[in-house]
């Protein structure tokens, strides 16, 4: 089994936390264990049920506690992201992947692999360029990020004209100005994401279904 102990596994929850617990379920299924786990309750409406558990831990960000309401879900998503990856991580890695995803055993290969990389993941763009780190799964060196004084949110170039620059894309122009050394993936080889599944409103079942 991979070392985990060096890595933190960060995720958002918003209103919609059984595709959370589905998500660190299937993690659990392949590893046996989890790292320490930090679940970013960035809830409206439902927050995230009280977890008694010493590796869990949920950070209130419910209606805005800690980031700004930007009202634009992309924005709101990524700002608090930055928040959490400069404040409340404390290992050298983070495994930062959406609520929505499912673990394939692939990621136990992956996870034996991350150490001499300052992030691992999926490059591309969903329907217009510039291309961006996928945040639906990947890994990041936090000492390499605050080292270098990169951050994960940039208001004045996410999501603009509502179209453009999504989640991760100001973060990997950024990286690539620091010469990271990034190692590319296909994300489908080691998950599988149910895409939106929190935003849809649809039964995690019936999205798992479809697979």
């Amino acid at each position: 089994m991979p070392d985990l102990h060096d890595i933190t596994l960060l995720t958002a929850t918003f209103n919609r936390h059984d595709f959370t617990v589905s998500m660190l379920q299937s993690f659990y299924s392949i590893f046996k264990t989890i790292p320490y786990t930090i679940i970013l309750d960035n809830s409206t409406e439902i927050p995230f049920p009280d977890t008694p558990n010493k590796y869990i831990t949920v950070v209130d960000n419910t209606n805005f506690k800690h980031t700004p309401n930007y009202h634009q879900p992309s924005k709101n998503h990524c700002a608090s992201l930055d928040w959490i990856l400069r404040t409340g991580i404390k290992t050298k890695f983070c495994l930062l992947c959406d609520n929505d995803i499912l673990f394939k055993p692939s990621a136990l290969n992956l996870l034996n692999d991350f150490h001499n990389f300052n992030a691992v993941g999926e490059i591309g763009y969903d329907r217009v360029p510039p291309a961006r780190l996928y945040p639906y799964f990947c890994i990041l060196d936090i000492d390499f990020i605050l080292t270098n004084g990169i951050h994960y949110f940039d208001e004045s170039r996410c999501m603009i004209n509502n179209a453009t620059m999504d989640t991760g894309c100001s973060f990997y122009q950024d990286m690539k100005t620091h010469n990271a050394n990034i190692k590319k993936i296909r994300l489908s080889d080691y998950v599988i994401h149910l895409k939106g599944g929190t935003l849809r409103g649809k039964p995690l079942e019936e999205l798992i279904n479809r697979q």
